[in-house]
């Protein structure tokens, strides 16, 4: 998949994990993706679930997968606070979002809203929302979505060819 010059994109967690985590099924197309972006200077937002979505994910590999040592969470927390997404903080913004996401939520029968929060904050910026998420692009956006219904704007991390 080439990627098409945007000013504003959505990431997901998925996709910053992908990028911290070496052993991540996409870790290298997260890191090209990161790049193209920095060197076309993209604007990169997420939503305010973000930064616990993340950090929980970062202590549940140190405090019950085992699969980081304490002493390696704060490096993956600052690579994690480096990257340079912007947390979407705008009051008006995030009420239509709320709504929006709780309709993608609906329309996707999704059982919670976490996800849907992310295609909302797209949806409404007018953005591409970016996710290493297989289960929800193929949800929304993936082959067995009708057409007519599915979310345009939605891309797979797994997708993208460096």
């Amino acid at each position: 998949m080439t990627v098409k010059v945007e000013n504003v994109v959505v990431v997901d967690a998925s996709v910053a994990l992908a990028f911290v985590f070496p052993d991540e099924k996409h870790h290298t197309q997260a890191v090209a993706l990161f790049t193209h972006w920095g060197k076309e200077g993209v604007a990169m937002m997420t939503t305010t679930l973000f930064e616990n979505e993340t950090d929980s994910v970062i202590r549940l590999r140190v405090a019950v997968k085992k699969l980081l040592k304490p002493e390696a969470e704060s490096v993956a927390l600052s690579v994690l606070d480096s990257l340079p997404v912007a947390i979407e903080r705008e009051v008006l913004t995030g009420e239509k979002t709320r709504l929006v996401a709780r309709q993608l939520a609906q329309r996707f029968e999704q059982p919670r809203c976490y996800d849907s929060a992310y295609l909302a904050l797209a949806q409404v910026k007018g953005a591409t929302l970016w996710t290493a998420d297989e289960r929800l692009f193929n949800s929304v956006a993936g082959k067995d979505v009708p057409k007519a219904k599915a979310l345009a704007f939605v891309r797979f991390l797994g997708n993208f060819k460096p």
